[in-house]
C-alpha cells in the first residue's frame, strides 16, 4: 500500500533495495510485521541501507513498527550504529491497543447497554489473547455510565491460570469491575448482570462458522438475549449480506483498524487528547505555576506515554458521558451554546471520578493517606461520596469544561428528544396517509425542539414502526434505537418469514443502539422511564364508536400504563389522523 508519505512493507522479505529506495523518495517508510521477533532483522536491514544511502533523502526517514503484542518488547531507540548518522523518526504501534480503542469508539459500550435505564455494562471476551486483554482494559476505562459496577468475563481455555496471569499484571483491577474467568462453554457464566457485548478474539483450528454458532447458542441458553457480538476476522474480507446475517455478529479486523492512513501517516487519532493536554498546560500557566519539573506539564511531543494515555482515556470517555445524560456529540454547527444543568454536572462528576479511579487502578495505583508517585499511592482513590468538596469541585470543573474542549475540536454537545413508539394490537395496517402524518408529527416535534436530535425507540418486530423509523431517519435525520424484548432468533422468525426477517435485519443494521430488555413488561418500563414523548399507533376512537369527527381527543382513548403522565401523540396508521395531549 503506497501512502502520501511512506510505503507499507508487511514482512522482512519485502526489504529489497529497490523498494527501500522507492520508499525513501517519499521521505519515509512503514514497516508492518506481526512478528515482533523479526524486528532485529528489520533494524539490521535498515541500518545497512542507511549506511549505503545516507544522502538519499533530506527528510527524516519515517519508520513505524507494528506489533501484535500489547507491550512490544523492542526499544525503538536501540537502533544499529549505522542508523545513527541518518535522520530517523521511529515509532512503535501496538495493533491490539489501537484496534481496541478504535473499535470501542466506533461501537461504544452503550450500543448494547442503556446506563440511563440502570443497565450496567457486562463485557464477555472469548479468548485471553493480547487483543482480548487490550479490549477488556480499554472497556474497563470506558464502562462507567453511573449505572452500577461493570462486569467483565473472560471465556478462555485455562480460566484459573489466566485469571492469575491477569491479576498479577493488574493487581488493582478487581477494584474497577467484577471480573470472572470461565470455560469457553460458558458453563459458569454469571447471569445476574446480563451480557451487553461480546468480543470473539480466540483463534482456534475449528471452522469459524461452527465455533460462532456454538458460542452464540450457548450464550442464548444462558441469558435468553441477543447482545452484539464482535468477531475478529484477521485478513478475511466480508460483504454485507442480510440473507446470511444473524443480526448479532459484527466482523472487524484488528490489523485493518491500524492500517488506516490517519493512524499510519498522521496523528489525528489524538487530536482531542492533545486538546485536553494543552488545556491542562494552559491552566497551569494561568495559575502562575511552573511547567518545568512537572512531568505531566511537558509538551505532547515530550510527554511520557502514561500521561498521553490518561489524556486519551479522558477524551474517549466524553462519548460515554454524553450518552449517560441522553446527549450526543455533533459538529459544532449543529448545536447552539450548551451548558450542563446542576443535576447533570453532579451525575457526570461522579462518573468522571469513577473513570479516573479506574484508570489509576489499572495503572497499578492504590489508596494511601499520603500521595507517593514512586509507590503509586493516591489519597483520592476513594468513593466519590467520601471526597472533600474541594476534590468534588475538581471533578465538576472537568465536567463543565467538556463543551469548551469539544469546541476546540469543532464538536458540540446536543440533547436527544426520545420518542418511544407504542403500537396497539388493533392498530390496523398502514394506509396511504400514514407517511404524510408521520411527516406532520415529526415536523411539529422538531420545530418545537430545534436544539435536540430526534431519537425513535421502536419495537423491531413491528412493521408499522419500522416504516415510521425509516421515514423519520430519511427526512428528519432521526436516530433509531431498537428495543429487543426476546432473543433475535425468535423475533426473526415472526410473521412474513423471509421478507420480515430481512426488514428486521436492515433496520437493526441502521440502529444506533440495540437495547436488550426482559420481555414486554420491561419494554413498557423502559418507555415509561426513558421517553420524552410517547407516540401511540392505534385506531382513532371516533372510528371505534361510530363518530364522524376526524380526530381523537386524549379523553377518548384509555391511556396505556406505559405512558401515563407523559406527553403523548396518537396516530391512526390507517387514516393518518392524529391527536395530541399537549400544546405546541
Amino acid at each position: 500500500m503506497l501512502g502520501a508519505s511512506g510505503l507499507v512493507l508487511r514482512t522482512v522479505s519485502d526489504l529489497r533495495k529497490s523498494r527501500l529506495e522507492k520508499s525513501a523518495r517519499f521521505g519515509g517508510m512503514i514497516l508492518c510485521t506481526d512478528e515482533s521477533g523479526e524486528w532485529p532483522l528489520v533494524l539490521e536491514s535498515l541500518g545497512e541501507f542507511c549506511k549505503q544511502n545516507s544522502g538519499f533523502s533530506k527528510n527524516p526517514f519515517r519508520v513505524t513498527l507494528l506489533s501484535a503484542k500489547r507491550n512490544p518488547p523492542v526499544d525503538p531507540s536501540a537502533v544499529p550504529g549505522a542508523m545513527q548518522t541518518y535522520a530517523l523518526w521511529i515509532r512503535v504501534l501496538s495493533i491490539p491497543n489501537i484496534a481496541a480503542r478504535r473499535l470501542l469508539r466506533r461501537y461504544p459500550l452503550h450500543l448494547g447497554a442503556d446506563g440511563a435505564f440502570g443497565q450496567a455494562v457486562h463485557v464477555l471476551i472469548a479468548g485471553f489473547s493480547d487483543l482480548g486483554v487490550a479490549i477488556a482494559l480499554h472497556a474497563m476505562r470506558m464502562a462507567h455510565y453511573g449505572s452500577g459496577r461493570p462486569g467483565f468475563t473472560f471465556a478462555c481455555t485455562d480460566p484459573e491460570r489466566q485469571r492469575g496471569d491477569f491479576l498479577s499484571e493488574f493487581p488493582e483491577a478487581l477494584r474497577v469491575a467484577e471480573i470472572h474467568f470461565v470455560d469457553l462453554d460458558l458453563r459458569d457464566l454469571k447471569t445476574d448482570i446480563p451480557v451487553t457485548s461480546v468480543y470473539l478474539c480466540e483463534k482456534t483450528a475449528s471452522e469459524e462458522s461452527i465455533r460462532i454458532a456454538r458460542f452464540i447458542e450457548s450464550l442464548r441458553r444462558r441469558q435468553n438475549a441477543s447482545p452484539p457480538i464482535f468477531l475478529e476476522i484477521g485478513d478475511a474480507r466480508t460483504t454485507p449480506d442480510f440473507s446470511i446475517w444473524d443480526g448479532q455478529t459484527y466482523p472487524f479486523s484488528a490489523l485493518s483498524e491500524v492500517c488506516e492512513s490517519d493512524v499510519l501517516f498522521g496523528d489525528r487519532e489524538d487530536d482531542l487528547a492533545r486538546i485536553v493536554h494543552d488545556y491542562y498546560r494552559d491552566s497551569i500557566a494561568a495559575q502562575g505555576r511552573p511547567l518545568e519539573g512537572n512531568p505531566a506539564g511537558e509538551s505532547w511531543a515530550r510527554l511520557d506515554e502514561s500521561y498521553r494515555q490518561a489524556c486519551r482515556h479522558q477524551a474517549d470517555h466524553m462519548l460515554a458521558k454524553a450518552a449517560a445524560i441522553d446527549c450526543r456529540l455533533v459538529p459544532e454547527q449543529e448545536s447552539e451554546f450548551f451548558v450542563f444543568d446542576p443535576r447533570e454536572v453532579e451525575k457526570l462528576a461522579r462518573i468522571e471520578h469513577d473513570r479516573w479511579s479506574a484508570d489509576r487502578h489499572l495503572n497499578g495505583w492504590k489508596f494511601g493517606p499520603v500521595r507517593d508517585n514512586d509507590k503509586k499511592i493516591h489519597p483520592e482513590l476513594i468513593p466519590y461520596d467520601n471526597l472533600s468538596e474541594d476534590m468534588k469541585d475538581l471533578d465538576r470543573y472537568t465536567v463543565r469544561l467538556m463543551p469548551a474542549l469539544l469546541g476546540r475540536k469543532g464538536l458540540a454537545v446536543r440533547r436527544n428528544l426520545i420518542v418511544a413508539v407504542i403500537a396497539s394490537p388493533d392498530r390496523g395496517r398502514p394506509g396511504n396517509r400514514y407517511i404524510q402524518s408521520i411527516d406532520s408529527v415529526f415536523k411539529r416535534l422538531t420545530g418545537r425542539n430545534p436544539d435536540r436530535t430526534l431519537v425513535l425507540a421502536i419495537d423491531l418486530a413491528d412493521e408499522s414502526q419500522r416504516i415510521l423509523a425509516r421515514r423519520a431517519n430519511e427526512k428528519f435525520r432521526a436516530a433509531v434505537w431498537s428495543l429487543i424484548g426476546e432473543p433475535l432468533d425468535n423475533l426473526l422468525t415472526g410473521p412474513g418469514s423471509e421478507p420480515h426477517r430481512i426488514a428486521c435485519l436492515e433496520m437493526l443494521a441502521h440502529s444506533e443502539r440495540r437495547i436488550c430488555l426482559a420481555g414486554r413488561n420491561e419494554i413498557a418500563g423502559w418507555q415509561r422511564r426513558r421517553a420524552n414523548v410517547v407516540l401511540i399507533l392505534e385506531r382513532a376512537a371516533w372510528q371505534n364508536r361510530g363518530r364522524t369527527a376526524p380526530d381523537f381527543p386524549p379523553a377518548d382513548v384509555d391511556q396505556s400504563a406505559a405512558c401515563t403522565g407523559l406527553r403523548q401523540v396518537r396516530l391512526d396508521p390507517e387514516t393518518g389522523y392524529t391527536g395530541w395531549s399537549f400544546e405546541y
